[in-house]
């Protein structure tokens, strides 16, 4: 039996989307009976709500899996920092995630033309207190994940050791699997990126690619789940994308609910201000309604997330925000429900000249559901890879940017046909191609990462 070890910061049971790719590889190949798994991995806080579907996942390769979390004492002082920072930005918050809407509407401000001298200060103390959070998240807890995580040498047994797989982000995973592939030189390590290793602050921006470029040069194969999720870029021979999968025994007994008198169109997860862009939904409804072709009486927009304040920011750009429900935080699970039970599932992504074919892992989890998809793709470049795959596997609709108004009629024509389709029949069908869509699920995912374990 191979020992592999596994450094990710987010894994089971946190209630997380980067908790989910990790785990369900380590699922599958747990299941081989070939590998034992050594998963590093963060200490859950108190009051996390924790995964019980990751969770149940791990118990059930809980043969096969040692896994060691790694407790941080977070930065008190910058959390302070930014509480009482954040009220010179907002004076109120209607999101129950206070952080997230303090550093919207701080980059909000840092964003804005405003010249006054009012408006000089607050976009300088803005971008402190961005610079600030950065730091807080990245830099110091990624030294102490790295500092507290190498200690657990002692525990592993290193000389075993056949492979190593790390996964960004944060940054602290590629800094301990440096520490272990320094004293380890002929370890093999897989380095995967779940996210592309970017951010919006210069100098963190600098610290990320630094730690990228180090990893990516050490690393005998570099993953990513998409074309943009390539590390530092550098050492492109060594690069697989490895796509994120969904796992059918998910919604192994999940129920549908009954709430028969309105067409739900709901979005999970988390929202990226200054890139998702939902507003074109509600455009489109408001046009229809207009048109008197529709009626908000029968329409619920529904959200579960962090960024609630976000989604009714932009519903209210178009005069929508009463048909908008909010479900707030819910565990992966509730999550799971909530689109099961709906009509059409939403997804937010953007595909940019810089950013080519960004697809978040909700979409692929969408895939199970067999929901119709109605997809909302930002930035300047056409043909991204949500659009393709929503027109290969017949999901639904996928409205890009990029489209201009052409676009914009044949959305609009969509959403009609489907509201249309929901009041005769009270519920909404989906064709979608079963076959081309289940090379996305997990269980292909992890046999992608077993053949490069075995190379």
């Amino acid at each position: 039996m191979k020992n592999i070890l596994v450094i990710s910061w987010h894994f089971a049971p946190r209630n997380t989307i980067g908790a989910i790719r990790f785990t369900k590889m380590v699922k599958y190949l747990a299941r081989t009976g070939e590998y034992h798994f050594w998963v590093i991995c963060s200490s859950l806080n108190e009051g996390d709500i924790k995964d019980e579907l990751l969770q149940r996942d791990m118990d059930g390769a809980a043969q096969y899996v040692t896994i060691l979390p790694v407790s941080l004492n977070r930065m008190h002082l910058a959390e302070t920092l930014k509480r009482h920072a954040g009220k010179m930005f907002c004076k109120s918050q209607e999101s129950n995630d206070t952080n997230r809407a303090t550093l919207s509407a701080v980059n909000n401000i840092v964003l804005s033309k405003e010249k006054s001298i009012t408006g000089r200060l607050k976009k300088f103390f803005g971008k402190t207190l961005i610079a600030i959070n950065d730091i807080y998240i990245f830099v110091c807890d990624d030294i102490a994940f790295a500092q507290k995580g190498v200690k657990l040498s002692k525990k592993l047994p290193m000389d075993k050791m056949n492979a190593m797989l790390t996964t960004w982000g944060p940054t602290g995973s590629l800094l301990l699997g440096l520490k272990y592939k320094k004293r380890n030189k002929n370890l093999k390590w897989i380095v995967d990126y779940r996210d592309p290793c970017t951010t919006s602050g210069k100098l963190l921006g600098l610290y990320l690619r630094y730690a990228a470029y180090k990893a990516d040069k050490s690393a005998s194969y570099i993953t990513g789940a998409g074309r943009t999720h390539i590390g530092s870029g550098k050492y492109m021979k060594k690069f697989h994308m490895i796509r994120n999968g969904f796992d059918k025994e998910d919604i192994l007994g999940l129920t549908h609910c009954e709430h028969r008198d309105k067409l739900w169109i709901t979005y999970t997860g988390t929202i990226y201000d200054g890139k998702d862009d939902i507003r074109p939904l509600f455009q489109i409804l408001h046009e229809l309604e207009l048109e008197n072709l529709i009626s908000r009486e029968h329409i619920s927009v529904v959200y579960a997330g962090n960024d609630y304040h976000i989604i009714q920011n932009q519903a209210k750009d178009c005069g929508m925000e009463n048909i908008l429900i909010n479900k707030g935080k819910l565990s992966r699970k509730k999550a799971l429900e909530l689109q099961y039970q709906s009509d059409i599932l939403c997804v937010l992504a953007w595909n940019t000249w810089n950013e080519r074919d960004v697809m978040k892992g909700k979409f692929i989890e969408y895939f199970m559901m067999k929901k119709p998809i109605f997809s909302i793709i930002s930035g300047n470049a056409a043909d991204s890879a949500v659009k393709k795959i929503t027109q290969r596997a017949k999901l639904g609709y996928a409205l890009e940017e990029a489209g201009g108004s052409k676009g914009h009629a044949e959305a609009k024509q969509w959403i009609l046909s489907k509201y249309q389709e929901f009041m005769m029949n009270g519920c909404l069908k989906c064709h979608s191609d079963e076959t081309f869509l289940n090379r996305y699920s997990s269980a292909v995912m992890a046999k992608r990462f077993k053949e490069l374990i075995d190379a």
